[in-house]
């Protein structure tokens, strides 16, 4: 995800997430933050709903957020 989310020019992080059952169940799933263009943005979501070789995407979930923080990078956090 790193990889893609640097090559359509977003910002932001990535985790894995294991107590978030209000969204995935008992499964854990993906968090990300994503910032940059609305293009840009777009892209990076048309991909997450396939994601990459690799992963298994059962659904994909877009909410909005008010800026709180700027990145310039995209990276990968701890859970």
């Amino acid at each position: 995800m790193s990889q893609e989310a640097r090559r359509v020019g977003v910002s932001g992080w990535v985790r894995n997430v294991y107590d978030r059952p209000d969204i995935f169940g008992n499964s854990p799933g993906v968090e990300a933050v994503i910032q940059g263009e609305k293009g840009n943005i777009d892209s990076m979501i048309r991909w997450l709903h396939t994601g990459s070789q690799m992963s298994e995407v059962h659904k994909v979930v877009v909410e909005p957020m008010d800026e709180k923080e700027s990145f310039s990078l995209f990276e990968i956090r701890s859970p």
